[in-house]
């Protein structure tokens, strides 16, 4: 039988960045619902100050690195990827378009996040 660590801060910070930054598109679809939902369970099992910590420090990065370079994105629609295990000490949520991926990350080392984030824009010029 495998162990289920339910407090990953990791994977607590990954279903933060979904939430929030989400929830500035004018619509999002996550591409697994499976993911989306252990991710969940894994943030709510933190306790309560750790989950307003997290998200407080994810809202705050986005209220000023993000939210006025972004605007232009901001009213579309994207497919959400979630990849909290692709690189160690990482958390990464891609919101992805047609013509452009905003990717979120998270440095994660102990109980602290680093965030930061990266803009794509695809040459839909064929």
């Amino acid at each position: 039988m495998v162990k289920m660590k339910l407090t990953d801060f990791r994977n607590s910070v990954t279903y933060a960045m979904y939430e929030i930054v989400g929830s500035y598109f004018k619509k999002t679809f996550c591409n697994n619902v499976l993911l989306e939902q252990k991710l969940r369970v894994q943030f709510c099992e933190q306790k309560m100050e750790e989950q307003e910590k997290i998200e407080e420090e994810c809202d705050n990065y986005v209220q000023e690195h993000m939210l006025e370079s972004l605007e232009p994105y901001w009213d579309r629609e994207v497919t959400v990827r979630l990849l909290p295990d692709s690189e160690p000490e990482m958390a990464i949520v891609r919101f992805e378009a047609e013509d452009f991926i905003v990717c979120a990350q998270a440095h994660c080392v102990g109980k602290r996040a680093t965030f930061s984030h990266k803009l794509l824009v695809k040459d839909t010029a064929k």
